[in-house]
Order: C-alpha cells, then structure tokens, then sequence
C-alpha cells in the first residue's frame, strides 16, 4: 500500500500504483517504489506493521505514521458498536447457557437437546412418583428418581432464565453507554450470573 503525502501530512491513503498512475495518467511510473515525487507530491510505500492484540478494543489502520525516513503502518483502537456489543453479549450468554452446570454434585449438560430431554423426563416425574430413569453425566451413567429429575429440571430451567435475564441486564447497560468493550460484556456478565 502506499500513501500520497503533501507537505510531510499523508492526505489520501491507502493507494494502489494504478490509483497513483490515474492521478498522473501522463506520466510512466515505476512498478514498485519506496518513494516517488511528482511536482509537490510524494507517494510513499508504507510499511506494514503487525495489529496489536485485541486485549480490551478493537483495532482498525489509521493514518502511517513517519518513523525516521520509513512511512509506517498505524493501528488505532476503536470503539466498538452497540451491536457489535450485542453480538458479543449474545454469544457469550450462548456459551454460559449450553456450557453445562453443576447441580446436586452432578455435572449436568445443558444443551439444548440435553434439556429437551431433562424436561421431557420432568414431565413423566410429575405424573408419576415412582418414576425412575438412566441418566448419563459428563461422568458416566446414574439412576435418578422423580424426585431428583424434578430437582435437575427446576434447576435447569433457572439457570437458562438467568442467563436470558443476566443478558437484558447487559443489554441494558449497553444501551445506557455503560458498557463499551468486549471485556466489560463478559465481566459484568460473569460476575452477575453469580449473583
């Protein structure tokens, strides 16, 4: 990439060699170049430079930056959208919510095909006391009675509903500026799910 640079300030960039040569169809330019001057005009080739780490923002290039005689690619942090946010908010509620629990010393999945089942099998415990099934866990097979099935199932359903409510919590936050990088989503996420 290249910059077109007036006075030592980079007014246009990125440029390519064919949008340089437009802007002096007359003119045969070199197919590559470090620095090229056409009347008050220099073109310059920038250097590329690795993206820093996400940590808490985002990044996107800026304006190079002119380090010694070397023309340097700048990355600047920015804020992220709200909907952006929201799309975090939403993915990370998604991880929270299949990501299993631990309930009754048991670790229980909670997926949604996993819960289907859970709550299927409630359904049965309710109608009948005496009801008894095999359950697998993260750690191998168990015999739950009805009792116990509608323990697992209650529990279930309110850690999904505190997920959905911990997200409008966030999403609250976010709409009111309170919240404004990816980190903040998760934090203020994680520590309200323990609430």
């Amino acid at each position: 990439m290249y910059a077109k640079v007036e006075d030592n300030t980079v007014v246009k960039y990125p440029m390519t060699i064919p949008q340089i040569q437009s802007e002096h169809k007359n003119k045969s330019l070199p197919k590559r170049f470090q620095e090229l001057e056409i009347g008050n005009t220099t073109y310059v080739k920038i250097q590329p430079t690795s993206r820093p780490s996400l940590g808490d923002g985002k990044y996107t290039s800026g304006t190079p930056v002119k380090e010694g005689n070397v023309w340097k690619q700048n990355w600047v942090k920015v804020d992220y959208t709200k909907d952006e946010l929201f799309k975090i908010l939403a993915s990370h509620r998604y991880e929270i919510e299949v990501g299993g629990l631990e309930l009754n010393g048991l670790t229980i999945q909670t997926n949604r095909e996993s819960r289907t089942n859970i709550l299927g099998a409630r359904e049965k415990a309710v109608n009948d006391s005496a009801y008894k099934i095999v359950w697998k866990t993260v750690n191998g097979f168990i015999e739950l009675d009805a009792t116990t099935i509608i323990s697992i199932a209650d529990g279930v359903h309110d850690f999904i509903q505190k997920c959905f409510f911990t997200e409008s919590l966030v999403y609250e936050k976010i709409q009111n500026n309170e919240v404004t990088n990816k980190n903040q989503v998760k934090e203020i996420f994680d520590t309200l799910m323990t609430e």
